[in-house]
C-alpha cells in the first residue's frame, strides 16, 4: 500500500476490487480527499479493467480512456429453492 500511496498524488483515485484487496485498501490506504478511495460494496465483481495511456507528469499520474468490466449481477435468495 505504501508504494501505491507514494505514486499516486492526494487527489488520485485509486479502486478496489472486492475481497481481500478491499480489505487492505480499506485498513492500510490512507486517503487525503474524499471520493478518492472506491471500494465496491455490494456491488458486481470486476472482471476486466484496462486503464490505457497513463500519462505520469510531475503533479500527477493521469489515465486518459479507462474501461471497467463487471460480472453480471445475479440476486439470490438463500430461502427459496429452484422448482424441478
Amino acid at each position: 500500500m505504501a508504494d501505491t500511496r507514494a505514486a499516486l498524488g492526494r487527489g488520485d483515485i485509486v479502486l478496489a476490487d472486492t475481497g481481500a484487496v478491499k480489505m487492505w485498501m480499506a485498513r492500510l490506504y490512507p486517503a487525503y480527499e474524499p471520493n478518492t478511495c472506491l471500494t465496491s460494496n455490494g456491488l458486481p465483481e470486476i472482471t476486466d479493467l484496462d486503464l490505457n495511456p497513463f500519462i505520469a507528469r510531475p503533479d500527477g499520474v493521469f489515465v486518459v480512456d479507462a474501461r471497467v468490466k463487471v460480472a453480471p449481477y445475479a440476486p439470490q435468495d438463500p430461502f427459496l429453492r429452484r422448482l424441478r
